[in-house]
């Protein structure tokens, strides 16, 4: 017989090979079919604002959840659309959502509902906080600068997105601190009004806090201001509505105290302010407001902001400005060398951010 033909012969190791190519790739297709599926995301969905906004979302967790679960700790996402998505937050996690936006006042939602599963959180954008203020002039040139500081205050809570626009409804009013019960009471070199030491006024509803009024006295210099040459603006802990301006001040001053009112702390001084992780420009900072400093004051972090929007200490809260949620924000303890108060610190971040999370 003769041989087989040479290319008829099948070669008994061909059959493995073509099994071989068949079963590999379905077992690594099987293989990642069992092991492997698209990572879960969340979704934040905004209302209420016009298409094109810039907004930026805050995901904080504590310092515990962020160690423990891998929660987001202060992380901060800009964007533009509708909704914005982002990794998973799972049930293990008590991480709050707070949103901020260009001419849009802040939101905070403290308890999501966090699952394994793709979540959505919605929030819809309230329009900005009016906060009134009530002017007492003790000099006539002073309602060109109440209106001049106004104007400041509004610009700087605007560029970083506070949510709150200041108004004068009631206009500027004038009076003479010899004659009128209604101006400031001086009284062993400290500046009072009612509320703040010795609530000596003839017209008491004048100061009356339901009203939700900052009342604000625009004081002549010296002899009736004589707190000291350093001071230039003054605010009432005791009754966070009633401001103090010194005549001659830097516009930026009454933002600055008005900062007090809506909760904010100074930030510190000269080394105090760039020790404790702060800017130079901060407006909260406590020796940038004498005319003669020229250097730009008006910064706020985020972190403040936040502070401004939800803490329960702020004026918001406090004169039944704002609704939604609120909070009570850690207290701070680092010193201010030049004037011995409080400020808030970088190392600070629980049950609210740290005061020196910046915009990105």
């Amino acid at each position: 017989m003769p041989p087989p033909n040479a290319s008829t012969q099948v070669n008994p190791h061909r059959w493995k090979w073509i099994l071989a190519s068949v079963l590999a790739p379905l077992t690594i297709i099987l293989l990642v079919a069992r092991f492997w599926h698209p990572r879960t995301r969340d979704t934040l969905q905004v209302s209420g604002a016009a298409v094109g906004t810039p907004k930026w979302l805050l995901l904080a967790s504590s310092d515990v959840d962020h160690a423990t679960n891998g929660c987001p700790e202060d992380l901060v996402i800009p964007f533009t659309s509708e909704a914005v998505s982002f990794a998973n937050i799972t049930d293990a996690c008590a991480t709050e959502v707070s949103v901020f936006a260009d001419g849009y006042a802040p939101v905070l939602v403290s308890k999501p509902n966090w699952t394994s599963g793709a979540d959505v959180v919605d929030v819809t954008l309230p329009p900005p906080w009016i906060v009134d203020l009530r002017v007492v002039a003790e000099y006539p040139a002073a309602t060109d600068t109440a209106k001049a500081a106004v104007d400041v205050a509004n610009a700087t809570l605007s560029q970083y997105r506070a949510g709150i626009i200041v108004t004068m409804t009631g206009g500027v009013m004038v009076i003479d601190p010899a004659t009128d019960g209604r101006a400031a009471t001086i009284r062993g070199g400290q500046v009072y009004g009612a509320g703040c030491g010795d609530p000596i006024a003839k017209d008491l509803t004048l100061y009356d806090p339901g009203s939700g009024q900052i009342f604000v006295f625009f004081i002549d210099a010296p002899p009736r201001w004589n707190l000291g040459d350093s001071d230039w603006g003054y605010d009432c802990d005791s009754r966070p509505n009633i401001i103090f301006v010194r005549r001659g001040a830097r516009l930026e001053t009454l933002a600055h105290e008005l900062g007090h009112a809506i909760g904010l702390k100074h930030v510190g001084a000269g080394n105090d302010l760039i020790s404790y992780g702060w800017t130079a420009d901060n407006l909260m900072q406590s020796s940038a407001f004498d005319p003669a400093i020229t250097k730009p004051v008006g910064r706020l972090t985020l972190g403040q902001v936040y502070r401004a929007s939800f803490d329960a200490v702020s004026w918001l809260q406090a004169g039944h400005i704002r609704t939604g949620e609120s909070k009570t924000c850690q207290a701070v303890s680092a010193p201010d060398s030049i004037y011995n108060d409080p400020v808030s610190t970088a190392t600070e971040r629980w049950p609210c951010p740290r005061g020196t999370l910046d915009w990105p």
